[in-house]
């Protein structure tokens, strides 16, 4: 896979899953059950995520993804928390190595998860 071709891919994987909510996408693109789930868990914590993808980096075999994560906490966004009902507005950084046929083998990343739950108001504030 070129890296072009790579980048496609997943920037068609961020729009398909999340933007048109299309969860069995999740399935056949990504490898690990775990990342379906974890697919499946946000849907069902924001009934109007966004994702918009910033930047895009790849050599063929990994993808570097820059994304923003903009919705409304309507499901707990996070486990064992009920729905706030407030907007979050958040960053997150991920990679993903390919598999041969352009499946995701291995998905990660880091996001604000503090900024996030600031923005929900699960945790005192740190800005005073």
């Amino acid at each position: 896979m070129t890296p072009d071709e790579a980048k496609q891919n997943a920037r068609r994987f961020l729009e398909d899953v999340f933007n048109r909510r299309n969860l069995p996408r999740a399935s056949e693109v990504v490898l690990d059950p775990d990342g379906v789930d974890r697919c499946r868990a946000l849907l069902e914590a924001s009934s109007d995520l966004r994702v918009e993808v910033l930047d895009l980096v790849s050599d063929g075999r990994k993808v570097a993804i820059r994304a923003r994560y903009a919705g409304t906490d309507t499901g707990g966004v996070f486990p064992g928390t009920q729905p706030t009902g407030r907007p979050f507005d958040l960053e997150g950084i991920h990679v993903a190595e390919l598999h041969d046929d352009g499946r995701f083998a291995r998905y990660e990343g880091i996001v604000d998860l503090r900024g996030a739950m600031d923005q929900l108001r699960l945790v005192p504030s740190m800005s005073g």
